[in-house]
């Protein structure tokens, strides 16, 4: 499968109802048989083999079908999108060099891009009944080390030591992923190298790659997933969030830096925050506190005695209570983004294709590109706000509003669509695989929207002129 944004009994916690997506009566054991169906799909499209695609697609809709009859299932298959996530989630094959591994800590394991052959390593730990996890999904935790210098088996054995410790009252109830690095060497001699500077800058590689194996290798809860920043690496816990918030269902910083003006917090957009206060924490909590205020909530754990790579047991356990029961909606009816990073332009069902910023443009700027989004199901209504965005796709469900009545979407006041969509399930397929909406969603209908106006503040006239004067500026500089 193609990621492509760049190219012990296991305690399960019950959903909360309202981030649940919606399922029928057919049971997980029904639409697990259908799984291989979806796989077949996905080798067929991966290898362009269209008649293959269309034998596996109706394979899938007979097998469906037949369950929902058996169910006595009333509406379309793609109404029920919680089918659909279980049956994504059971397509994915089994990891054999995992087998054995299960309950047993953390474990190397290598994922090899098939198309530019790169490897990234990354630290699994999976819990002993992950097996048995064919419809309750285990939470799981990305935790993001900072760069500790080391290489190889050095680097495997520190990062192994820490994450055993950090993680030792949630390795039987979550899955969590810590990305090594890009390999260095094949075969056995194949080792892990760390990334120079940051995880969005030169890390971005190895950490898009190694949070593939989630996505394509390993069945896991998408509405409870969460990034863990350690130490350093805690602000950037925090700024992948603020770019990509349809992932993650809350994040975490130990004790790391609290970021600047450039960090936008907004996006954020409810996702609960945990700060661990630990003896050489970098930021300022209470600073961090009132600027998210109104924004989402913020969890301080004070452990004043434990460095952050090493927290103490009662740190350990404030983690875990803060995560117990921590879900976030993958249909939300509200969405606040501000485009800061042209890499990453989604929100859920929003997508941003052209978008303009002034080079001297700030998150705080009037005229700083974003998108506003609310649903009012009820009227079958969605309402966006965009600024400096000329072009954007709506991803619709089932989940968001009725697909059998007429959609009216609004940009800026006034209605650019109005109709009836189809459902389909290629394109549900076909966005698993390609993530063309950018945040792993379940979507059975889009819309491409083109021809939007900037919509400015009229205050942003005068900062053109100004970037316009510096323009010229410079030009009769380069003359002279």
């Amino acid at each position: 499968m193609l990621f492509s944004l760049i190219a012990g009994v296991a305690l399960l916690v019950a959903l909360p109802d309202d981030t649940a997506l919606p399922r029928s009566g057919i049971s997980a054991k029904d639409l697990t048989k259908a799984a291989p169906d979806v796989s077949d799909y996905f080798e067929a499209l991966e290898t362009d083999r269209r008649g293959d695609q269309e034998e596996s697609l109706a394979s899938l809709n007979s097998a469906i079908a037949k369950a929902a009859a058996r169910a006595k299932v009333e509406g379309e298959a793609l109404t029920y999108l919680g089918d659909w996530e279980v049956l994504i989630q059971n397509s994915k094959p089994e990891q054999k060099t995992l087998k054995s591994k299960y309950g047993r800590g953390f474990t190397v394991h290598t994922f090899t891009d098939p198309y530019d052959g790169r490897s990234v390593e990354v630290l699994l730990s999976l819990p002993k009944d992950y097996p048995k996890a064919t419809e309750a999904f285990y939470p799981t935790l990305i935790g993001l080390k900072p760069v500790l210098g080391l290489e190889g088996k050095d680097l495997r054995a520190r990062v192994t030591d820490l994450a055993s410790a950090m993680y030792a009252d949630l390795v039987a109830t979550h899955i969590v992923l810590v990305p090594l690095g890009e390999t260095e060497g094949a075969g056995k001699k194949a080792m892990p190298k760390e990334h120079e500077g940051v995880w969005l800058g030169d890390g971005l590689y190895a950490l898009l790659t190694s949070m593939r194996v989630l996505f394509e290798q390993i069945r896991f809860d998408r509405s409870r997933l969460f990034v863990d920043g350690w130490g350093e690496a805690g602000v950037e816990a925090m700024q992948l969030a603020s770019v990509a918030p349809a992932w993650f269902a809350g994040v975490i910083n130990r004790g790391g830096g609290t970021g600047d003006d450039q960090l936008i917090l907004e996006n954020l957009d409810g996702k609960p925050l945990l700060y661990v206060k630990g003896l050489d924490a970098l930021g300022d909590a209470s600073s961090l506190k009132s600027r998210v205020e109104g924004i989402t909530e913020l969890s301080i754990v004070e452990d004043a005695e434990a460095p952050a790579l090493e927290p103490s047991d009662n740190g350990r356990a404030a983690v875990a209570g803060w995560l117990e029961g921590k879900a976030h909606d993958l249909a939300p009816t509200k969405l606040q983004y501000k485009l800061g990073d042209i890499r990453f332009q989604s929100h859920h069902w929003l997508k941003a294709m052209d978008i303009n910023r002034r080079p001297t443009a700030n998150p705080g700027d009037a005229d700083f590109p974003r998108m506003e989004a609310s649903i009012d199901r009820d009227e079958n209504l969605i309402s966006i706000k965009t600024t400096n965005v000329f072009e954007l796709f709506v991803f619709l469900s089932d989940a968001m509003l009725d697909l059998d009545k007429e959609v009216v979407i609004e940009v800026n006041g006034e209605v650019v669509v109005s109709q009836v969509f189809a459902r389909d399930p290629r394109l549900l397929l076909d966005n698993v695989f390609l993530n063309n909406s950018g945040d792993l969603g379940l979507y059975c209908a889009e819309v491409r929207i083109a021809d939007i106006d900037p919509n400015l503040p009229e205050s942003d006239d005068e900062a053109d002129e100004a970037d316009e004067a510096a323009d010229d500026e410079a030009a009769d500089h380069d003359e002279r």
